[in-house]
């Protein structure tokens, strides 16, 4: 058993009875991507290679998945798990965009910016401005903050829960039509640990599949949004937001 103390979670691994140790060494693997996925997200050079790792990874789990269960003699149901792999549009496209990957060309190329002064979480009043598609987040912001700070919005921060930010999407049609990359992915990933529990239950062992609506530990949500507060750990309490 492995603890990530980052994100408060138990990641479960395949213990020495695991019939499929190769093909749950992977998806753990993949696991751990899209976590780094999460830690880099507003560092977007970083975010793009941490992307392409998952996207080999999760590739990786049907190949050990293959190797395993024909072992066990199951050929018969691993030719299935193809045939499915071809008619499931979520991973169709994943096993597309991993050979695009290997084979052809990078997949992310930028990501949609919100930035401006944000209520909360809400976008207020927005800045329009042109940065290189590899600027950082936390760049950005420090951009804004020369230019707003002291005129659109005083230094102190008098009005509550007003702060500015940066708001990134990366949004990839090769990966996903209507979803961001990294919600895309997630949804992948629990459809493959589908695929990994019914292999489990064949062999006579046990491994819960995630559902895919239960986004609590990879939301988009709490990760796409850098705010002031994010790089300044004392900006709270200078502004006087701390209730006393």
């Amino acid at each position: 058993m492995v603890t990530n103390e980052d994100h408060a979670e138990t990641v479960v691994t395949g213990d020495a009875n695991c019939p499929l140790p190769m093909a749950h060494d992977r998806f753990e693997e993949a696991h751990w991507f899209l976590h780094q996925m999460m830690d880099t997200y507003h560092h977007p050079a970083i975010f793009r290679y941490s992307t392409n790792a998952f996207l080999s990874a999760l590739k990786a789990v049907a190949e050990m998945l293959r190797t395993e269960m024909k072992a066990n003699g199951h050929e018969v149901w691993v030719g299935q798990m193809f045939e499915r792999f071809k008619a499931d549009p979520v991973l169709l496209k994943f096993n597309n965009s991993r050979n695009i990957v290997i084979h052809h060309r990078s997949l992310l190329h930028g990501s949609r910016i919100e930035t401006g002064l944000f209520r909360g979480r809400k976008l207020k009043l927005a800045s329009r401005i042109d940065v290189d598609h590899d600027a950082d987040s936390g760049d950005i912001l420090s951009f804004i903050q020369s230019k707003w700070l002291g005129s659109m919005l005083d230094e102190g921060h008098s009005a509550l829960n007003e702060q500015l930010g940066v708001r990134r999407t990366y949004l990839v049609s090769e990966i996903s039509e209507n979803e961001d990359v990294f919600t895309a992915s997630n949804r992948a990933w629990s459809r493959i640990s589908s695929v990994l529990s019914e292999a489990h239950s064949l062999l006579s062992s046990s491994f819960p599949a995630i559902s895919e609506a239960d986004r609590q530990a990879h939301d988009v949500d709490h990760i796409n949004l850098l705010l002031e507060m994010d790089i300044d750990p004392g900006a709270l309490e200078r502004w006087g937001w701390l209730e006393e």
